[in-house]
């Protein structure tokens, strides 16, 4: 019926029957899906480590609104991928023991930091991480040579002060004047996503738990040892807290991290399913901690 009908040259290779293309249009249908597909990997969803922070945190909502789901295989590979960047293998046993806890603690909370006390392992940890997601720091510490130390990580999102009962020392340190002229003023004038109690004296840090106990979701209470319990009140006051979470593994650290929070009873199953994880991932199988505990 057609056999005699002419075709317009310009459509012999673009026949509808026969799918014919000529090789130029395929080409450039080819150059074309490869740019959106490198555009698509790099500008329009990037992989880098601020969405693996927010894929585990949208990990967690789902498993909040319905359940343990499938998804959990591929966040234990997205969670290994953020343990081998930011942890050092092997770790400090001694300036390393809260690495663990730590790490999993900023991936598991929101909103601004509190650092009270600074350390070799872990400020650089919670500057780097909180910088990769876009968290304020506030970092305050009482040792002049500690805080001259870590001033080089100042930035917008990240503010250092300085505790001393004598403001006059204050301006060799901090090149903007703000200090406190002592702990029971730190913090109390904002709500914090996280606080991280490794301050010295290590005697009052109880102190700092109930001044703050109020005023964030969850804290993070370095070198605590058995031992230390019953003595200066730190039992006292961790009876007051219904959520909590003590690491101790001998393969790893001398001595042990604790999570405490008020209220947030989810944040402290995420804490700890993250360090179930992490000490598998460091120390392997036969490293792996006890499933209940997760």
């Amino acid at each position: 019926m057609y056999k005699d009908k002419k075709v317009p040259s310009w459509t012999r290779h673009f026949s509808i029957p026969a799918f014919r293309f000529s090789p130029t249009f395929l080409l450039a249908v080819c150059v074309l899906l490869m740019v959106y597909a490198a555009l698509r990997g790099t500008v329009f969803s990037p992989r880098g480590p601020r969405s693996e922070a927010h894929n585990i945190t949208a990990f967690y909502r789902h498993m909040h609104r319905h359940g343990p789901a499938t998804t959990v295989t591929k966040t234990k590979v997205q969670w290994s991928s953020v343990v081998l960047r930011h942890v050092k293998i092997p770790l400090d046993r001694v300036w390393g023991s809260n690495y663990v806890v730590l790490l999993a603690a900023l991936y598991a909370t929101e909103g601004p930091i509190l650092e009270l006390g600074t350390c070799y392992s872990s400020s650089p940890l919670i500057h780097n991480v909180a910088a990769e997601m876009g968290r304020y720091v506030m970092t305050v510490e009482s040792e002049p040579a500690l805080l001259q130390r870590f001033l080089i990580l100042k930035n917008p999102l990240h503010d250092y002060a300085y505790v001393s009962r004598e403001p006059a020392s204050f301006h060799e340190y901090l090149p903007s004047p703000r200090y406190y002229q002592s702990w029971s003023g730190v913090g109390i004038d904002a709500q914090w996503g996280l606080v991280l109690i490794d301050c010295s004296p290590s005697t009052y840090r109880w102190q700092d738990i109930l001044r703050l106990q109020n005023s964030t979701s969850a804290f993070v209470i370095t070198d605590t040892k058995d031992q230390l319990f019953g003595k200066h009140r730190e039992q006292e006051v961790a009876n007051t807290f219904p959520y909590k979470f003590h690491f101790m593994n001998k393969e790893l650290v001398n001595v042990g991290t604790d999570v405490w929070s008020m209220n947030n009873h989810h944040v402290i199953s995420k804490i700890r399913k993250l360090v179930c994880w992490t000490v598998e991932i460091v120390v392997g199988t036969k490293g792996r901690m006890d499933e209940s505990k997760c």
